[in-house]
């Protein structure tokens, strides 16, 4: 396991690159985004998610959300992004705003858990959308720790529960915000609150009008 101390809104080439690389040959990575430290993996190799689902103990009846770089690499893993997911995309993304889609056919079954769907977000941060740019495909990106247990806030906690179990950690500090990604399903009609989180709900209503829950 390596260590990379990087800043998430002016990350370092060197600290990207290397992610990329771990990402590239199925290891799993840390990293920050723009709410919490977030164990990252390819989306499209079975064997990362795999590692994730064991590492964190997680249910594999639980989908794992990703991040993407920009909106157009949405574009590739969703069957379509409906009219009112574009309000809000062009609203809160990039932000911690994770919106359900419909997922598309190049999406591996055992990250939706079966349920045809995709939680995807464009984070604010820099340093994982890019990281994302790199790969050239969505990041996983579920919270760094185990299934149950508390949220772990800096590298060195990471390290120390993890371990050699992952192969790197971007060190960018304490998270700036510790309230999830908010959650709203669009494949429902109203759409549907699946958790509130960092933003708010009266924002989201104020655009598209009530959600259900």
């Amino acid at each position: 396991m390596h260590i990379i101390a990087t800043n998430t809104k002016h990350p370092d080439v060197s600290a990207v690159t290397a992610a990329a690389t771990a990402l590239r040959v199925g290891e799993v990575i840390a990293y920050l985004t723009d709410t919490l430290y977030g164990l990252g993996g390819d989306s499209r190799s079975i064997l990362a998610i795999e590692r994730i689902f064991l590492l964190k103990g997680r249910s594999t009846e639980k989908a794992l959300p990703v991040i993407v770089g920009e909106k157009q690499m949405a574009q590739c893993y969703v069957e379509k992004i409906p009219s009112i997911a574009e309000i809000l995309i062009e609203q809160f993304w990039p932000g911690p705003l994770t919106i359900v889609f419909n997922a598309s056919a190049n999406v591996p079954a055992n990250l939706m858990s079966n349920t045809g769907k995709i939680a995807m977000r464009l984070p604010a941060s820099r340093l994982a959308r890019e990281i994302s740019n790199g790969l050239g495909a969505p990041v996983i990106s579920t919270s760094a720790n185990r299934s149950g247990e508390p949220v772990l806030n800096s590298a060195k906690e990471i390290a120390d529960v993890f371990g050699k179990s992952i192969a790197l950690i971007l060190d960018s500090g304490p998270p700036m915000n510790h309230n999830p990604s908010t959650i709203i399903d669009v494949t429902t009609q109203p759409p549907r609150l699946l958790r509130a989180g960092a933003v708010p709900l009266t924002e989201i209503t104020k655009r598209i009008g009530e959600l259900s829950s």
